[in-house]
């Protein structure tokens, strides 16, 4: 039987003061995640993004499902399952509402403006979270709610062009003449699992038309003059003739940054999951503006213009979390020195947490960084 294991492998120091400690890979890992479900989620299993006035997310929720999942974590991966299912599951299907709040009267419910919408990327990895979870735990029961799930993914968040088959963003990102997409929601090592449970769709097209159109916009122009070999956060896909856009919405922009630097991640994931050569070609043919400007000043800003060149003077851990994928298959001493420099640097050994101040997104993204790059995410068949 097939499952995800946490395995602490790699010991790793951090000075303080004059003494030098020691902690290991697997008690970073458990430890931050104790303290993040005492941080950010409730006893029902709600996660609660404090720094975004207190709602949920459909992404915070898949997200919590999958560490509950890759940690051995039964009780509070049903408690999360069961909170999702019973808030944010849509009526009309079984994709779910991606923004969730409590109101002024004190209920909770979507929050106005399309909170009830679909978003693909969380629909995916909670889809992907049960499949694990139902292998890991021998319960079958997940895996009739992912297939539940999946048919859905398919038939309301896919949309054909030229016999290829493409993930959009939600149920709301196709209109008759274009499909809205953002690259980072791609989970290739996802539908790789779909394909083994789901027989009615071919989830091997969605994983090649993927990598082909990730490719494809990572190198095109967009809407600068030319390509810094960084995928965009969102982008447009023509289905009447192919082409490749940049969003017309302001926040659905083609900047390397908030939403496309998961990409390397997921990208780098696939490739320790399946070693698809596609994966490693991608990384290593890709990304020289950030491998550059890390290696001239020691630092990576947090947002980036398609051209390649840097648009904030801010640095953000979730930048570090995901470039570290990049690093480790093409300059590894550069990796582990943005391991422990960047990284490890967030990590409070008096609390056994990630900085406190940090919020929920990037406190999730460095312990999948962490997990990532010390390949601690191993698939075993047992």
């Amino acid at each position: 039987m097939a499952a995800i294991v946490l395995l602490g492998i790699s010991i790793y120091n951090q000075k303080k003061a004059t003494n030098e400690q020691y902690f290991s890979n697997y008690t970073l890992l458990m430890s931050s995640w104790d303290k993040y479900k005492s941080q950010f989620m409730d006893t029902t299993g709600r996660v609660v993004d404090q720094g975004g006035g207190g709602i949920t997310t459909s992404e915070g929720q898949s997200y919590a499902l999958l560490r509950s999942v890759w940690a051995d974590d039964r009780p509070t991966f049903e408690r999360v399952w069961r909170w999702t299912v019973n808030n944010l599951k849509r009526k009309e299907d079984d994709l779910f509402g991606w923004k969730w709040a409590v109101g002024p009267n004190g209920e909770g419910g979507f929050v106005g403006g399309g909170g009830g919408n679909s978003a693909s990327d969380a629909d995916n990895d909670i889809a992907y979270a049960l499949v694990l979870a139902a292998r890991r735990w021998n319960e079958p029961a997940y895996l009739t709610e992912a297939l539940k799930i999946i048919n859905d993914i398919w038939e309301k968040e896919t949309v054909a062009y030229a016999d290829k088959r493409y993930l959009v963003a939600g149920n709301w990102a196709i209109t008759e003449t274009e499909a809205v997409i953002n690259p980072s929601y791609f989970v290739y090592y996802a539908w790789r699992e779909f394909a083994k449970i789901d027989e009615k769709h071919d989830w091997t097209n969605l994983i090649d038309s993927s990598y082909e159109i990730l490719n494809d916009v990572t190198r095109e122009t967009l809407d600068k003059g030319s390509s810094g070999g960084l995928p965009p956060n969102w982008f447009i896909l023509n289905l009447k003739n192919g082409g490749l856009l940049p969003g017309r919405d302001g926040g659905m922009n083609t900047n390397y940054s908030y939403d496309a630097v998961r990409v390397p991640w997921r990208v780098a994931f696939d490739y320790q999951v399946s070693a698809d050569t596609r994966a490693y070609q991608y990384l290593t043919l890709n990304f020289e503006s950030i491998k550059n400007y890390y290696k001239d000043f020691g630092l990576l800003p947090s947002v980036w213009a398609h051209d390649g060149v840097p648009a904030s003077k801010v640095e953000n851990p979730v930048m570090y979390a995901t470039a570290i994928s990049v690093l480790a298959q093409t300059d590894k001493k550069m990796a582990k020195r943005m391991y422990e420099e960047k990284i490890i640097n967030l990590y409070s050994l008096d609390r056994s947490n990630f900085r406190e101040d940090l919020p929920y997104y990037e406190q999730n993204w460095l312990w999948f960084g962490v997990a990532l790059f010390n390949q601690s995410l191993k698939w075993n068949e047992n």
